[in-house]
């Protein structure tokens, strides 16, 4: 509706293209993680994986990302869990 009003649609699907790469790269990145971790489908299902990895702990996992781009990623998909006592 902002390209429509503002007649920038090409912008607006530019910035929605952007944004739906960017939340792509966060899932396989996710994966990633678990899968390195040793979660995959079937050590879930069979009960016999780790606990999950919190995403501010890389734990086993090394980073693969520097750290501007962390803060960014973070800034973007706020990956903090609540705290304790938290209402969310």
């Amino acid at each position: 509706m902002i390209g429509a009003f503002t007649n920038r649609m090409a912008a607006v699907m530019w910035v929605i293209l952007v944004l739906s790469a960017v939340t792509v790269l966060d899932r396989i990145y996710m994966t990633w993680r678990e899968l390195k971790a040793g979660r995959s489908l079937t050590a879930v299902q069979n009960g016999t994986a780790p606990p999950p990895i919190p995403p501010t702990q890389p734990g086993v996992v090394q980073r693969a990302l520097t750290l501007p781009v962390i803060v960014i990623w973070r800034g973007l998909f706020w990956t903090y869990d609540a705290g304790p006592g938290s209402t969310t």
